[in-house]
């Protein structure tokens, strides 16, 4: 009965460190940033551009319409990536991303991210939008 329990322990033991490695590895982000988001919707039938790269902003946009930029990701690691998408703020409900993405080793993703109006929407709406990287294997096994 003594080797019984010292066997569940040994395998409990086992199984801790185990978590600990793949929470480490695969739940924790190896690299997080977030941009500034904005956009300020009009009623009047006018449009403008904002070409600023250190943030992720759309510029003056008409009700019913979309505006769409994208992100460029590179991934210099010898694995894969999944880049997860979430914003908060104003403008996280007329903004829409993919949940997430696939990078494979040393390649690059631009990652669509679309601001959408709609009636009675004149405004300005601001955020962030939260870029995590994750280590992944899926990628490799979904081919």
């Amino acid at each position: 009965m003594k080797i019984l329990y010292l066997i569940i322990l040994f395998f409990s033991i086992v199984l801790f460190i185990s978590s600990i490695i793949f929470s480490y590895f695969f739940l924790i982000p190896i690299d997080t940033f977030e941009l500034y988001s904005s956009v300020n919707i009009s009623d009047s039938l006018s449009i403008g551009f904002d070409l600023n790269s250190s943030a992720l902003t759309f510029g003056l946009l008409n009700q019913y319409s979309s505006s769409l930029r994208k992100i460029t990701l590179t991934n210099n690691y010898n694995f894969p990536l999944i880049a997860k998408i979430s914003s908060s703020g104003s403008i996280s409900k007329i903004l829409d991303y993919p949940a997430k993405t696939y990078i494979l080793p040393e390649n690059n993703v631009s990652i669509p991210i679309t601001v959408y109006s709609e009636e009675n929407s004149a405004g300005f709406y601001d955020g962030l939008v939260k870029v995590r990287l994750f280590r992944t294997i899926d990628k490799l096994f979904n081919d």
